[in-house]
């Protein structure tokens, strides 16, 4: 009777492990990275048509980083309706971006689930054959079985991760004022969730603080 009770607990420690393990593999119950991509609404409304930017760096940050954001970001906002302008005047919304950090948020991995239904089984069907060879004389064959399936069902998790991809962020300081430098700057931490290379996850990143901007901007 005792031993049939530390079994069923080690069973239900197993199991246990076994499931949070899976959850952590999946996308979504991973930790998510870093995103604060909106800046309060400055109430100027969608009469300007131009902009003047002023992106700087910290000691935290390259001068190809700090141009590369400028010249994306120029790019983003000098389109459509919009213009940048490198001469302000009293009617120019007036952008100061201060770059102060590129960091990695996260390394994400992509979940192959018809991968993982193929390796679980081999890996399965092995763990079976030698848990139930191996543990037969420890725990039984079918229940060496059991957690020799298991465990091979678990590695068959890690083998379906693939496409690991870099998650890059900006954390910059971003202000905001019509026709004259902002006095404050509203912190934002923008990443790249389409798992760009660093050296290519710079105009997707300008791209979404430009929609920030612009929508803080021309918001009512």
């Amino acid at each position: 009777m005792s031993h049939r009770f530390r079994w069923n607990r080690s069973l239900s420690h197993f199991l246990l492990v076994l499931l949070l393990s899976f959850c952590l593999c999946l996308p979504g119950c991973a930790a998510k990275p870093p995103d604060k991509c909106w800046l309060t609404p400055t109430g100027l409304g969608d009469d300007y048509r131009s902009f003047y930017l002023d992106v700087s760096g910290t000691s935290e940050t390259s001068e190809d980083e700090v141009n590369a954001l400028r010249k994306c970001l120029r790019e983003q906002i000098d389109r459509g309706r919009w213009e940048v302008v490198d001469t302000p005047d009293e009617n120019t919304v007036m952008v100061k971006v201060e770059m102060r950090e590129m960091f990695r948020a996260r390394k994400g991995c992509r979940f192959n689930p018809f991968r993982w239904v193929g390796t679980a089984i081999g890996g399965g069907i092995v763990g079976c054959v030698l848990g139930g060879t191996l543990g037969a004389r420890e725990v039984g064959p079918v229940r060496g079985a059991l957690l020799g399936m298991g465990v091979g069902m678990l590695g068959g998790i890690g083998f379906a991760m693939e496409s690991c991809q870099e998650i890059w962020a900006v954390r910059a300081g971003v202000g905001i004022a019509l026709g004259r430098p902002p006095d404050e700057l509203e912190e934002v931490i923008i990443n790249n969730d389409l798992g760009k290379p660093r050296n290519k996850a710079m105009p997707w990143i300008a791209m979404r603080m430009a929609e920030a901007i612009l929508g803080a901007s021309c918001g009512s």
